[in-house]
């Protein structure tokens, strides 16, 4: 069990090394995807989607996953995210380097430590790509939840 975890958490360290490596060479990459949307909104949805074609031309399976973790941290309410699934060798990792965030962890265990909805959408690059030249916009793409509020992570 130690050994596998072990393992896995290699494989995500490696994956984030070679994904990381992609998204340095795309000049077309550079600058606003990493900058803030705007206010408090966060960046994790042109992040992903770049993170996602990164991981594509690394070779790697991906997805881009809109969905809800909860704040671990007053509030403590659900936000809407986005973040990426990439199949590897050891199982799907997640992906998250949007904000600052440098994580690569097994999906299980960043939905659990996210306290993930289990409502989301997923999309293949070619999808978010397409939905970004049509909509204008980075996402999130699927429609929010009624009554809830939505705040872009």
């Amino acid at each position: 069990m130690l050994s596998e975890q072990i393992a896995q958490r290699a494989e995500g360290m490696i994956l984030l090394h070679r994904i990381t490596e992609r998204l340095l060479d795309e000049s077309s990459l550079s600058g606003g995807v990493w900058q803030s949307v705007s206010g408090d909104h966060g960046n994790c949805y042109p992040v992903a989607a770049a993170v996602a074609l990164a991981a594509e031309k690394a070779g790697y399976k991906a997805v881009v996953v809109h969905g809800r973790p909860t704040l671990q941290v007053a509030p403590f309410k659900p936000y809407d995210h986005a973040w990426v699934e990439v199949e590897t060798r050891m199982g799907c990792i997640a992906v998250d380097l949007s904000n600052g965030c440098n994580a690569a962890l097994p999906v299980e265990r960043y939905y659990e430590l996210g306290k993930t909805e289990a409502d989301k959408a997923i999309y293949t690059p070619d999808e978010v790509w397409q939905l970004i030249v049509n909509s204008g916009h980075y996402g999130p793409f699927h429609i929010p939840i009624p009554g809830q509020e939505s705040e872009d992570g």
